[in-house]
């Protein structure tokens, strides 16, 4: 419940809604409701828990308290309805969206208190506009309104014609639309889930695609384009195939930039980001960075698709050995405004970019010179050293990437000792949640990390021993998913050669410590 106020005060505060619901008399404003908006809204209640103490001293569960609770969240949904579209940050589709879904709403509540004659004439105005803007759902509903309304009048049968006609139109259209929607979310669903065979996957993801392809052409509906390029694209993905990827997104590209009056820049942006990863996947680093321009000029800077665009700009120069360039990007994320307003998670992500570039500050792969006045954020070496991740499903790439990168850490210091323990602690996190079909990659380069152990840390025998995975390694693709949390920051390729190169040519035998 509290969650789903947070969220509600978030969307009223951010389009400063006029204070018609929340407030009510401006004499009155001082009540229990307006404490626990402003107190929600300012950031005084995080937690359901701090707000009950506050307002009640009391724990959530306290009758007065929920009720509490329930009347702003009625209040707050009234209030949606004032949101004023007109404002510079709607945009032309949002403006027509929200206005339609308002006169839907209107047209429900006129039609059942029987105020026909209004209901009629908004639906007519509303259908027309949702015609317009492709709001397919939209024109389904109201057609289907004004065709019952007219098909007991003979002296409007050619209105109901009319309405018949669109009804039969728009309803393939809505039919096109949700099978798009139910092949994409089905490659969502099955990708999000573990130990699910992917030969099994992509074998229905293929079938159901394949049928999209055929009605492709068909219809050209911005939503149907939008998801049915996406759900194709994303099959690509899975198989690697990356030509296709960057040749579904260019056709995809193609269409969206030659209606732009019908869309938004989210699917431009969207598929321009899936050209730069595969670009990059594929070694194309000029045609990588083309790609990031071109999603720099759709986005505001601070923003959250500016920071996933900083982000495709670092792997791209991780990847391309542009190490000192990853360095400045990391500078003008780390110095922006808006840093620490990012989302924990994303935050954290950030965090663990931050200290692969410490790295290879550390091995004297980048200067850390200032760059107008700005230098990096403190370093924390011995925190992050003594860090350990909490497992979880969506936090696993990440945490791959700092348990790899301690382990390395301590590689360069040369604390040897340290090194062995932490090596049994991935030895342990790779035998648990490292399968081959989702973190194949992560498991060759551990296995490698322990070879080095086994080989006393000698250069010679560790490039013998680790010989075997370098070269699976080097046969299975690398992937760069938009789950920034799971990328594989530096390619295990290169980051196994400046282990190598950390390593000394001679053997450093480690005393075992007794057991307890």
């Amino acid at each position: 419940m509290f969650d789903r106020l947070v969220e509600l005060v978030h969307v009223v505060s951010k389009n400063k809604v006029s204070r018609i619901e929340i407030i009510g008399d401006a004499s009155n404003y001082n009540t229990l409701v307006h404490q626990l908006y402003d107190g929600i809204q300012t950031g005084k209640f995080d937690t359901i828990e701090a707000a009950a103490a506050e307002l009640y001293n009391s724990q959530p569960n306290n009758k007065n308290f929920k009720h509490l609770l329930y009347t702003l969240e009625k209040r707050l949904l009234n209030t949606l309805f004032f949101i004023d579209v007109n404002k510079p940050n709607y945009n032309q589709l949002a403006k027509a969206y929200y206005t339609c879904q308002k006169n839907v709403a209107a047209v429900n509540i006129l039609a059942g208190k029987t105020a026909n004659q209004i209901a009629i004439s908004l639906a007519e105005r509303t259908i027309r506009k949702a015609i317009q803007f492709e709001f397919t759902d939209i024109v389904v509903n109201l057609a289907r309104y004004l065709k019952i309304k007219y098909a007991g009048d003979s002296s409007k049968s050619k209105k109901y014609l009319f309405y018949k006609s669109i009804l039969e139109e728009y309803r393939e259209l809505l039919d096109a639309e949700i099978y798009a929607e139910d092949c994409h979310q089905y490659i969502v669903y099955v990708h999000a889930k573990s130990g699910v065979s992917e030969r099994v996957l992509l074998e229905k993801a293929i079938r159901q695609t394949n049928q999209l392809k055929k009605i492709l052409d068909k219809f050209h509906s911005y939503r149907f384009k939008y998801i049915a390029y996406s759900a194709i694209v994303m099959q690509y993905e899975m198989a690697q195939e990356f030509d296709r990827v960057i040749e579904i997104c260019n056709e995809a590209l193609d269409f969206f930039k030659s209606n732009p009056s019908r869309s938004s820049n989210t699917p431009i942006f969207n598929f321009s980001t899936k050209i730069a990863a595969s670009q990059t996947v594929k070694k194309n680093y000029d045609a990588a960075q083309l790609a990031i321009k071109d999603c720099l000029s759709l986005v505001t800077e601070g923003g959250q698709n500016w920071y996933l665009v900083l982000f495709y700009h670092f792997i791209l120069s991780m990847h391309s050995k542009n190490y000192q360039k990853a360095y400045e990007l990391i500078l003008t994320a780390q110095n922006h405004k808006n840093y620490t307003k990012l989302p924990p998670n994303i935050k954290e992500v950030w965090e663990v970019y931050a200290a692969y570039v410490h790295y290879f500050i550390r091995i004297e792969k980048i200067n850390p010179i200032e760059i107008n006045g700005k230098k990096l954020r403190k370093f924390r070496y011995y925190k992050f050293l003594n860090e350990v991740p909490i497992y979880s499903k969506d936090k696993r790439g990440i945490n791959i990437s700092i348990l790899i990168l301690q382990t390395i850490f301590l590689l360069q210091a040369k604390k040897y000792d340290v090194m062995i323990e932490r090596i049994d602690a991935l030895k342990q996190y790779c035998y648990k949640y490292l399968k081959k079909n989702d973190s194949y990659r992560s498991n060759c380069f551990i296995q490698m990390l322990i070879k080095l152990v086994e080989a006393h840390f000698h250069k010679v025998g560790a490039i013998r021993k680790a010989n075997a995975y370098l070269q699976k390694l080097k046969a299975y693709p690398m992937e760069i998913s938009l789950q920034t949390s799971e990328v594989e920051i530096v390619p295990y390729e290169d980051l196994w050669q400046h282990v190598i190169d950390s390593v000394e040519a001679e053997f450093k035998y480690i005393k075992p410590k007794k057991q307890a």
